[in-house]
């Protein structure tokens, strides 16, 4: 049973959803969520160090049939992930994972 305080998060969260959503695909399922790229990544990308950072996702957990296991394939922009930690509560609404490049 959820409390009106995380209700509210929840619809607080698909607002948010509506404005900054992308597509991503999580164990052939494709959802819609808030993706963050790592500030460290984006910086040696640009400075041409590197071509992968991890990424953060955070989700409605309703959108999936099932919660992401680590090392499940995540897909974003045409890229490889893998989900490298998991931030998932009982009773949430909200899922959050952190992701690997899957050639790291």
């Amino acid at each position: 049973m959820q409390t009106a305080l995380a209700q509210s998060f929840g619809d607080s969260f698909e607002e948010h959803l509506e404005d900054f959503a992308v597509s991503i695909v999580i164990n052939s399922q494709t959802i819609r969520a808030v993706v963050n790229e790592s500030q460290f990544g984006r910086e040696l990308m640009e400075g041409g160090f590197a071509d992968d950072s991890d990424i953060d996702v955070k989700f409605l957990l309703s959108d999936l049939s099932a919660i992401p296991s680590l090392g499940d394939l995540v897909t974003y922009r045409d890229r490889n992930f893998r989900v490298s930690r998991l931030g998932i509560q009982p009773g949430a609404l909200v899922g959050e994972i952190t992701c690997r490049p899957s050639n790291r």
